[in-house]
């Protein structure tokens, strides 16, 4: 299924692979992919599509982050981290974003070797 909005690459390693509706973009820092934002379990056709007129291989996918907890942007992760297997998954609180220092919790994260960090 293909986006109403054709994918592009934004600026340097950064492209867009999102809709009109819907943003989601991806960073490829040569050593993998990092997903930001990807949407509703429809998304995940036009998300893929995207990415392959790009040249971005899914099964690199290293990273997911979410710029804020609200359905339409963690609702399609689930599948993903079944799927492609991220090593992090990152969904960022909507109302306490600017309040709190995430790089504290990766960090503890990381130190604990733990799965999950709420």
């Amino acid at each position: 299924m293909l986006s109403d909005v054709k994918p592009f690459k934004m600026i340097g390693n950064i492209y867009y692979v999102g809709s009109s509706r819907y943003c989601s973009h991806i960073i490829d820092t040569g050593d993998g992919l990092i997903m930001i934002d990807n949407g509703y379990e429809e998304n995940a056709d036009m998300i893929l599509d995207s990415m392959n007129i790009l040249g971005l291989d899914i099964k690199d996918l290293k990273i997911i982050i979410h710029s804020h907890g609200h359905g339409d942007h963690y609702n399609l992760v689930t599948n993903f981290i079944k799927q492609y297997d991220p090593d992090y998954v990152l969904i960022l609180s909507g109302d306490h974003i600017y309040k709190m220092d995430y790089s504290k919790m990766v960090e503890a994260h990381k130190a604990a070797g733990a799965a999950c960090t709420i």
